[in-house]
């Protein structure tokens, strides 16, 4: 992946938050992510649009990652991304799960661990951030 990265850290995100960021994909995008968790080793969401990388072709790939093991990945063909676009993403943290849309795609993924753990976010990869928020 590219080597933009924002990280954000001390976070108090609780059930009921939404997170919503818009930006820009590189031109010749591979790949990037977005990371929910607690660290590096706690990831609660790991949502992963994969242009062309690690075999996969336009396929959005979600997981966690608990004690720095990666769980069972949850795979999405639909994909809303392009190239120099603009993009929105936002998640929205409900109980039991992550809602999350992406452009006009929507999708959920579990939440395999507490909401009270999620103390960071990280972006990194062919995405060039230019706004972020947090809605309570």
């Amino acid at each position: 992946m590219g080597d933009e990265l924002l990280i954000m850290k001390n976070m108090n995100l609780k059930q009921g938050d939404k997170i919503k960021i818009k930006g820009v994909v590189k031109p010749d995008a591979k790949g990037f992510s977005l990371n929910l968790g607690s660290g590096d080793e706690n990831v609660v969401l790991h949502f992963n649009p994969r242009f062309d990388m690690l075999g996969d072709y336009r396929t959005i790939v979600c997981n966690s990652r608990e004690g720095g093991t990666w769980c069972e990945e949850q795979r999405n063909t639909n994909f809303p991304f392009e190239s120099e676009e603009e993009a929105e993403i936002s998640v929205s943290l409900k109980e039991g799960c992550f809602e999350i849309k992406a452009q006009a795609e929507e999708m959920s993924f579990p939440n395999r661990m507490p909401a009270e753990k999620i103390s960071m976010l990280s972006i990194q990869g062919d995405f060039i951030v230019k706004s972020f928020k947090i809605e309570t």
